[in-house]
C-alpha cells in the first residue's frame, strides 16, 4: 500500500533545492524587525514591558541586525499623534534612541492646535447650515462623525502632519 504524504512533507519535498536570495533574507529581516518594533512600542505603551527590558531587546536586535535603529525610530514617529497622548512613544524616543524629542513634541502640539482649529470651523459650518434650515437653539448639537467633509479634512491634516514630522525628522 502506497504510504500518504503530509502536505508539509509534499511542501518539503517540492521545496528542497529552492533557496532564498539575499535580497528575500534582508526583505525578511526588515519585516521581522518592523513587526518587533511595533510589538516594542505596543507592549511598553499596554504596560507590558519597561524600559530595560526594551532596551535590552533592542541592543541585540540592533547587534544583529544594524538596520533595526532606524526601523525602530521610524515606527516610533508613526505613534506620534497630534493630540494624542504621547509619553510613552516620547519616552521611548529619549531612552532607547537617545533622540531629542523637542522637534516631534512641538509638531505635536501645533498639530494638535490644527487639528482643534479644523473640528471648530467644521462645527460651526454645520451649526450654520442647520440654523439656515431653521435648526437652533442650545440642544442642537452637531456630530463631527456624520460630516464627511469634515471626516475628510481632518484626515488631510493627519497625513499633512505625518509627512511635517518625517520631514523635519527625516526618517
Amino acid at each position: 500500500m502506497a504510504e500518504i504524504k503530509s502536505t508539509i512533507d509534499l511542501i518539503m519535498e517540492r521545496t528542497k533545492n529552492l533557496s532564498l536570495s539575499e535580497e528575500e533574507k534582508t526583505a525578511i529581516r526588515r519585516r521581522e524587525a518592523e513587526g518587533k518594533a511595533k510589538g516594542w512600542i505596543q507592549r511598553y505603551r499596554d504596560g507590558m514591558a519597561t524600559l530595560r527590558d526594551l532596551k535590552k531587546e533592542y541592543a541585540e536586535e540592533k547587534k544583529e541586525f544594524p538596520e533595526s535603529e532606524r526601523i525602530f525610530r521610524s515606527a516610533l514617529l508613526e505613534h506620534v499623534e497630534p493630540g494624542g497622548e504621547n509619553g510613552a512613544v516620547f519616552e521611548l524616543m529619549e531612552k532607547v534612541l537617545k533622540m531629542k524629542t523637542e522637534p516631534a513634541r512641538e509638531l505635536a502640539e501645533a498639530g494638535r492646535e490644527d487639528l482643534s482649529r479644523i473640528v471648530l470651523e467644521g462645527l460651526e459650518a454645520v451649526r450654520e447650515a442647520l440654523r439656515r434650515k431653521g435648526v437652533s437653539g442650545a440642544a442642537v448639537i452637531p456630530n463631527p462623525n456624520r460630516d464627511q467633509a469634515l471626516l475628510e479634512r481632518v484626515r488631510e491634516e493627519r497625513s499633512a502632519f505625518r509627512k511635517r514630522l518625517l520631514k523635519r525628522l527625516a526618517v
